[in-house]
């Protein structure tokens, strides 16, 4: 609720100080009047509901840019994962070319550049990262990714985020910057099991 205070000056008939009195000596009286301008209780956010048409199970908006596109993620009828571009109010499928069949893609983010990181399953239900820049797939796998990688994230300067499991199953964070993996690892951070890894790839959570 906004409120705000409005001052008007009082006459002498409404308790101003004597006419008899010396006009130098008079002094304004002020006396605050509330006036309601605009209830606030309740939000003015618009939600809308975003679901690709070919989406059968489930439909997840991922990212969004500066210019309004959308990356997501959603499931067709066989329970496949399938990745999409929304640009312009059209619905474009990702699906890496080296997507084993009845595979998964998953489409995370989309920079400002319209370029896109996520992940996809081979054959052998492994995972791959893989960037999507102009038409042309390029796959991101770290060195460390013995059991699989994912890439989640990419800013406007082409820097890469994602995670990776190695031949422990031990996941690590890592970033891709000019070529080169960095091994991202928080000293506080715990040892996950096979099987939470194995979820994580899954798109799943713990």
């Amino acid at each position: 609720m906004s409120i705000t205070l409005r001052w008007r000056r009082r006459t002498d008939r409404e308790g101003a100080e004597p006419r008899n009195r010396r006009a130098v000596n008079r002094r304004p009286r002020f006396v605050p009047r509330v006036t309601l301008l605009e209830d606030r209780l309740v939000p003015s956010h618009v939600f809308q509901t975003i679901d690709d048409p070919k989406g059968v199970g489930f439909n997840s908006t991922e990212s969004i840019n500066s210019s309004g596109q959308i990356a997501g993620i959603y499931t067709d009828a066989s329970g496949a994962f399938h990745g999409y571009l929304l640009s312009g109010g059209q619905f474009t499928t990702i699906d890496d070319p080296d997507i084993a069949p009845g595979g998964s893609t998953f489409a995370y983010t989309v920079n400002a550049s319209g370029k896109i990181v996520g992940a996809y399953t081979d054959g052998t239900g492994l995972a791959h990262g893989f960037l999507l820049s102009r038409g042309q797939y390029s796959n991101l796998d770290d060195p460390n990714g013995v059991n699989g990688t994912q890439a989640v994230g990419l800013n406007a300067n082409g820097k890469i985020v994602g995670f990776c499991i190695d031949a422990n199953n031990v996941v690590h964070g890592f970033l891709l910057s000019s070529g080169r993996f960095t091994t991202l690892d928080d000293p506080k951070a715990g040892i996950r099991s096979p099987k939470a890894a194995g979820r994580i790839l899954q798109g799943g959570s713990e």
